[in-house]
C-alpha cells in the first residue's frame, strides 16, 4: 500500500494477530459490532456481504429476458475527469417486467465525455431489439455535456438531478430488492 504495508493474510477469515485477538474474542466482537466489525478489524469499510444491499439479494440469474417488457432504461452516471484515481462512470441497461428488474448490461470505466457518449450510443445499438428506451443521465459531473451531445441524436434523454446522497437514494429503492 502507499504506507508500505501488505496484508499477510492469505485465507478468507484468517486472523491478523491471533495472539492478541484470538478467534473466541473475534467471534464475540463480530456479534457485538456486526457491520462495523469489518471496518474495525479488517480495515474494510463495509462487510464482505455488503451493508444495505447484500450479496444474498442478488442470487437470481437470468439468461433469457421475458418476451414482453414493461420498460427499458439506460442509466448513465458519468465521472468528472479521467485519472487513475478518479471515480468510475457507469452505464447500465435495465429491463422491467412486472415486479422483476433485470440488469441487462453494464459498463464501468473511466472515460471522457466523447468516450461515454459513444458508449451510450453503442449500448443503445447493442440492445435495440428490446424496444424504445428512456435514457437517464445524471446531470452532474460531465453528465450535462453528455446530455447535450445525445439530445441531438437520441430521443428520450432525461436529465436527472439527484437531490439526496447516494446512500439515501439507495435506501429509497431498497424495498424493491428484498
Amino acid at each position: 500500500t502507499s504506507i508500505g504495508w501488505a496484508d499477510p493474510r492469505t485465507e478468507p477469515g484468517e486472523l491478523l494477530f491471533p495472539e492478541m485477538f484470538p478467534a473466541s474474542v473475534c467471534l464475540r466482537l463480530n456479534a457485538l459490532l456486526q457491520s462495523d466489525y469489518a471496518a474495525q478489524f479488517n480495515q474494510a469499510p463495509s462487510p464482505e456481504a455488503g451493508t444495505l444491499f447484500q450479496a444474498e439479494h442478488f442470487t437470481k440469474r437470468w439468461t433469457v429476458l421475458p418476451p414482453v417488457l414493461d420498460q427499458v432504461i439506460l442509466s448513465v452516471d458519468s465521472n468528472y475527469k479521467v485519472t487513475a484515481t478518479s471515480d468510475y462512470a457507469v452505464i447500465q441497461c435495465w429491463a422491467f417486467e412486472g415486479p422483476n428488474n433485470y440488469v441487462v448490461d453494464q459498463v464501468r470505466l473511466r472515460a471522457n465525455v466523447a468516450g461515454l457518449t459513444q458508449l451510450v450510443l453503442d449500448m443503445l445499438q447493442k440492445h435495440r431489439e428490446l424496444g424504445g428506451f428512456g435514457v437517464l443521465v445524471e446531470d452532474k459531473a460531465n453528465g450535462r455535456a453528455i446530455i447535450e451531445a445525445l439530445e441531438a441524436v437520441v430521443p428520450g434523454i432525461i436529465a436527472i438531478t439527484p437531490r439526496e446522497s447516494k446512500w439515501q437514494r439507495a435506501q429509497a429503492v431498497f424495498p424493491a430488492w428484498v
